[in-house]
């Protein structure tokens, strides 16, 4: 099981004809290059990398930078720090981020790596969040018009934001087994929430506890750690009794998980008992003769 708490994905492999939009930033020179995919619609690129690329340097890039010397000082991060960033989009794939290792961190980029994937998707989060509550707030413009013109239309009810936060001791279950590759896993968590409560753009954080963030949090488990995980779930409509059914579709989504995660490890079991058997054929043989 992995152990490090950044998020997980697989890297993806893009074509060159892919439409590109860039940000300038400190060229490194040429080294392993990374693709990740960024859950973001191709109309929110402007969004992520903001005037200038401002919103991309100052959230994702120097924010990268500055964790990593902050949460490594004690270890061998030698010479400046060089990152840049491009923005792409493909139809097949969707918008993802590229960059290439920085040349002076040496084996520091596997951390480094992690940090870019995290921000960006904090980021994206972020962004889609505030486009969900734009939309929502052209239908009502829109239906208010009607209204105005005399044009009939349904009722409106105003729907408010709902938020809860549920923190859970999970030892060394690592975030990205709850997000998937490319969100795949939480996406389908939010879309199970918004069916079986009725309600609109599920929003879910997860993140690592804080002492020093001022939020009240429903612990679930006996047990609590300075390691323990937080899920923030937030959507619109529904009412403030919602967080039991809410927790209970939590504990039911992270059980799902250990039992995935186990099966996987059943299988390599198997796997590696299979290989000692081969093995101990291939000496009986050698031995017979």
């Amino acid at each position: 099981m992995a152990t490090n708490t950044m998020i997980d994905a697989t890297d993806i492999t893009v074509a060159d004809t892919d439409t590109t939009v860039t940000t300038d930033t400190t060229i490194t020179t040429d080294t392993t290059p990374h693709n990740f995919k960024v859950g973001i619609d191709k109309s929110l690129i402007p969004l992520l990398i903001g005037s200038g690329g401002k919103n991309l340097y100052h959230k994702v890039i120097n924010a990268s930078i500055e964790e990593l010397q902050k949460d490594y000082e004690h270890q061998a991060v030698k010479g400046d720090i060089k990152l840049r960033i491009t923005i792409k989009n493909n139809d097949a794939i969707g918008t993802y981020a590229s960059w290439k290792d920085t040349e002076s961190l040496g084996p520091m980029n596997v951390v480094f790596n992690e940090i870019i994937k995290k921000k960006l998707t904090d980021v994206a989060v972020s962004i889609n969040d505030f486009d969900s509550k734009k939309k929502i707030e052209l239908k009502v413009k829109k239906i208010e018009l009607k209204v105005k013109k005399g044009v009939k239309s349904e009722p409106l009810v105003k729907k408010y934001r709902q938020n809860f936060n549920y923190r859970m001791d999970l030892g060394k279950c690592s975030i990205g087994q709850f997000i998937g590759n490319g969100g795949d896993i939480i996406n389908s968590f939010k879309q199970d929430i918004a069916d079986k409560l009725k309600v609109d753009k599920v929003f879910i954080k997860i993140d690592e506890y804080d002492d020093d963030k001022d939020y009240q949090c429903r612990v679930i488990g006996n047990t609590i750690s300075d390691i323990d995980i937080v899920f923030e779930i937030g959507f619109y409509g529904g009412d403030r009794s919602d967080i039991h059914i809410v927790q209970k579709m939590l504990i039911n989504f992270v059980n799902g998980i250990y039992e995935d995660d186990n099966e996987d490890d059943n299988e390599d079991d198997n796997e590696d008992d299979n290989e000692d058997d081969n093995e101990d054929d291939d000496n009986d043989s050698v031995n017979s003769d």
